[in-house]
């Protein structure tokens, strides 16, 4: 793990308090995964599809936290590369930066631009055989288009996305219904049928089922297998989004499972598994 964030006169993006649950649950993981792995495959890659700058500010507050991309660039055990895309310019020279200060086995690759438009290039130098993947995908609200996940099923390796059910999906659902096919959330779902599901379930159903229609359209057209969630709250402790956990193997759910058991507390957390 690297030293303690301090400012640097780059960019550093504002984000919730919630963040540092799900960064918690993410580095936990990563530790977890490289170390598993390291052994078992010639080379273990990482994924970040809405990188950020790679430091953060907790909003209305001075406390610094990593993000994704650095939590994976310092991992005890190293990954080979590391692949990054952010469409904010800002947030990409502040990351380049960022990372060429860190002792990495291979340069990371840092592209500007939209993940939806620039997955081909992003995932170009991985390996389809012989490579181990873990993506991670942190959208601004539903901006993930299901033809990106489908692009980094491809490889062999585990997701972790942020579904956010009650913080986009359900609070502007109506405007999308009435939009054309081609609305956020039709091509975050990667079909329309949403529509006539969030006409028949009650409020109290409709984040658990759109949840579980998505599990589908992953175990459908992904070929994920195995799947393990985190409700994150906001200070008022209402649900805002869903950590999704996916993965091909079995193995992958049970070493989730085990560092998902202990919140950023240190308290033991509630894991919830649809398999």
């Amino acid at each position: 793990m690297a030293n303690a964030p301090t400012e640097d006169g780059l960019a550093i993006p504002s984000v919730g308090p919630w963040s540092k649950r799900k960064y918690h649950f993410l580095s936990r993981y990563l530790s977890a995964f490289t170390m598993a792995m390291r052994n078992k495959w010639p080379e273990l890659h990482y994924v970040d599809l809405f990188a950020g700058a790679g430091l953060a500010r907790i909003r209305d507050t001075n406390e610094l936290v990593f993000g994704s991309p650095i939590l994976a660039a310092t991992t005890p055990v190293p990954f080979t590369q590391i692949h990054a895309c952010d469409r904010d310019i800002e947030n990409v020279k502040a990351l380049q930066a960022r990372l060429s200060r860190l002792s990495l086995p291979n340069p990371p690759r840092v592209i500007h631009g939209d993940a939806n438009e620039k997955i081909v290039d992003l995932l170009a130098r991985i390996p389809h055989r012989g490579a181990l993947c873990m993506s991670f995908a942190d959208p601004f609200g539903l901006h993930l288009d299901f033809s990106t996940v489908e692009a980094v099923s491809k490889l062999n390796g585990d997701l972790v996305l942020l579904f956010a059910d009650n913080m986009d999906a359900l609070r502007n659902w109506a405007a999308y219904y009435k939009s054309n096919p081609q609305s956020t959330l039709d091509r975050f779902m990667g079909e329309p049928g949403w529509r006539d599901l969030l006409e028949t379930v009650g409020a109290d159903q409709a984040a658990s089922r759109l949840r579980k229609r998505y599990e589908d359209r992953l175990r459908e057209r992904c070929r994920y297998s195995f799947f393990a969630y985190q409700r994150v709250q906001n200070s008022r402790d209402r649900d805002i989004y869903t950590l999704v956990y996916a993965t091909k193997a079995k193995a992958g759910i049970k070493i989730w499972n085990n560092v998902a058991g202990i919140d950023e507390q240190g308290q033991r957390s509630f894991v919830f598994n649809e398999d």
